[in-house]
């Protein structure tokens, strides 16, 4: 597929979230300006199975890409399901979910790999993208946790993936948890405090309340996930969607219609001893 024109004018206003700019990975967080979608999807929707014009969203994806720049071919998507099942990819499932969504890779919540130049992508709107890099072994995985993967350990599965595959020990890890619903403004009803104290009693330290209503702290939950898995360089970016959704697509401020924005890492094949 040939990628749409791009001007100067669009490049200019594509501001991302970058981080580990010390390491050879390329990585971070888009936001919701500075691409071509319009309404509720406004600008920078990069999901295909939301409603949006699909036209616009390639578009957006050519645009993501040139800033990137990342070949297509080695970029990767996954058809997230709110689940914990985490897939090794390696360049063979480059362009999956790239241009449709039917060739995503299946079924699956976190993507893991130790090759450079493909880029793991996972797509949020309140959920929590979890980005994991080891240094030592070269490995890297993208992680979708909404309070389902959270309880379930979408994260888990993608760190036992990396060992498994690669080697990777979790001291080795570093983590960043990425922009989602906030303490702030995630109330929650009976059947997720439910879940919590039925799947993963150790995250009930996140259940609060304030008044009548019972609030879930998705990023205290997932720093309790990765701490308990012997992670402890991690840093919470403490941004939330709901707060800010001018700044980044939110599911609930905009009642169930919108965008969604990328967590995204590639290794790019400088050598680091970390």
């Amino acid at each position: 597929m040939h990628l749409p024109a791009q001007t100067d004018a669009a490049a200019d206003r594509f501001p991302m979230i970058r981080i580990w700019e010390e390491y050879p990975v390329t990585a971070g967080f888009t936001v919701r300006q500075g691409g071509f979608s319009r309404g509720p999807y406004a600008a920078l929707n990069l999901a295909l199975h939301v409603g949006d014009d699909a036209a616009r969203v390639i578009q957006n994806r050519a645009l993501f890409f040139r800033m990137l720049q990342q070949d297509p071919k080695q970029a990767i998507f996954a058809e997230q399901v709110h689940g914990h099942r985490a897939v090794v990819v390696t360049s063979r499932e480059g362009g999956a979910g790239v241009w449709q969504t039917a060739d995503a890779i299946a079924r699956c919540d976190a993507l893991v790999c130790g090759q450079t130049g493909v880029l793991l992508n996972i797509l949020v709107a309140d959920c929590v993208p979890i980005l994991l890099y080891d240094p030592v072994h070269n490995a890297v995985a993208a992680v979708h946790a909404g309070w389902r993967g959270t309880v379930s350990g979408s994260v888990d599965a993608a760190v036992a993936s990396m060992r498994m595959a690669f080697g990777t020990l979790p001291h080795q890890i570093l983590a960043v948890v990425g922009p989602s619903i906030g303490p702030c403004c995630y109330a929650v009803g009976s059947s997720v405090a439910q879940a919590v104290q039925e799947q993963a009693s150790f995250l009930g330290a996140a259940l609060g309340w304030r008044g009548a209503t019972q609030y879930f702290d998705l990023w205290m939950a997932n720093r309790l996930r990765l701490n308990r898995l012997g992670i402890d360089r991690v840093q919470v970016l403490g941004q939330c969607t709901f707060c800010h959704s001018d700044q980044y697509f939110s599911y609930r401020a905009s009642n169930g219609t919108c965008g969604r924005m990328a967590g995204f890492i590639r290794m790019d094949g400088r050598e680091t001893s970390g």
